[in-house]
């Protein structure tokens, strides 16, 4: 789930099928939606 930063960015932390979580990635509001549906696996990776 993403969680909001002092500075309006978001921090979200992938986690794979079998539970482990990845590297926590930093992105701006308008990156927020595009980053969590890569990661959900809704858009291909780029």
């Amino acid at each position: 789930m993403p969680f909001c930063l002092e500075n309006g960015r978001y921090t979200v932390t992938p986690v794979d099928k079998s539970g482990m979580f990845g590297e926590p990635v930093v992105v701006g509001q308008e990156e927020l939606l595009k980053t969590v549906q890569e990661y959900l696996g809704l858009l291909p990776v780029q």
